[in-house]
């Protein structure tokens, strides 16, 4: 005789096949899913705690970059502008001697046309000042009357310029 199917037995297997199964899923969710999760949250947050870290040290660096930058600029700008003030004083010295030769010159023809040093000198007292104002061109001369402000005016410009140009920081 056939054996008589014992629903009972099968029932009760069926409910301990879906406890089990539940308890699976359930174990699977605690011990498994959930410890992902966390392992990936966290792998974000220490991701952007360095991404923010890496910015800020960027920053730094861009900071720094342009502290020496501006540091570098500054001294090339000192430099430039001590070369500058060197061509100015040059200018400057130049248009001072020619001035001193230029006058030199004029003081010595009138020396020669007052017949300075002979017996038809016109003046002693001409030729005396003449004289003195010769020696004193020789050995430099000082700017004076027009074409001297004008030298000195054309050196301070010279100056300023170089200033303007080449600012210090």
């Amino acid at each position: 005789m056939p054996s008589k199917f014992d629903w009972d037995r099968a029932f009760k297997a069926v409910v301990a096949f879906a406890v089990l199964l539940a308890s699976l899923a359930v174990a699977y969710y605690f011990f498994v899913f959930l410890p992902a999760q966390e392992r990936t949250r966290l792998e974000l947050q220490q991701k952007e705690q360095q991404a923010a870290e890496l910015k800020v040290k960027e920053e730094k660096e861009k900071e720094v970059q342009v502290q020496a930058d501006a540091a570098s600029e500054a001294a090339a700008n000192d430099g430039k502008r001590a070369k500058c003030l060197s061509q100015a004083q040059s200018a400057y010295n130049s248009d001072n001697a020619a001035f001193c030769r230029e006058a030199l010159a004029v003081m010595t023809i009138q020396y020669h046309q007052n017949e300075c040093g002979t017996s038809n000198q016109v003046s002693e007292s001409i030729c005396a000042f003449i004289q003195a104002e010769i020696d004193s061109r020789n050995g430099g001369c000082e700017l004076g009357g027009t074409k001297g402000d004008e030298i000195k005016k054309r050196y301070s410009a010279a100056k300023d310029g170089c200033y303007r140009v080449y600012p210090s920081k």
